[in-house]
């Protein structure tokens, strides 16, 4: 088959291991899909979100940055996610949720600045 269906089976194997009881598996889930999926949203997105709040530091922490580069630009889900993330107590994780956002927000996307000035 041709680059983007070996891809897309990947993605689907990958997003299947993201509930794995082994964090070392959910991580390679995670970093598989952030080099594999650009664009997505709805099903992916949530699941990954649902990676945010694992019991692994680590995992959260792959989940923020797997955010950023997968989901789809202006991405409601990923945004309103991401914009929760500006006021955590760790600067670490605001600044990767920053990062985050300056791929998922749409160029000039007003939902984005009503949600970050909602805060």
């Amino acid at each position: 088959g041709s680059y983007g269906e070996v891809a897309a089976a990947a993605a689907t194997q990958a997003a299947a291991r993201l509930t794995h009881r082994s964090p070392e598996v959910r991580l390679d889930a995670l970093a598989a899909l952030g080099s594999l999926v650009r664009g997505s949203s709805g099903r992916l997105v949530r699941r990954v979100v649902r990676c945010l709040v694992d019991r692994n530091a680590a995992i959260r922490r792959s989940a923020l940055v797997t955010l950023g580069k997968l989901a789809k630009r202006g991405d409601v889900v990923a945004v309103r996610t991401l914009v929760g993330y500006l006021g955590h107590r760790k600067e670490k994780v605001r600044r990767r949720a920053v990062s985050a956002l300056e791929h998922v927000a749409a160029r000039g996307g007003e939902r984005c600045v009503a949600l970050v000035c909602a805060r």
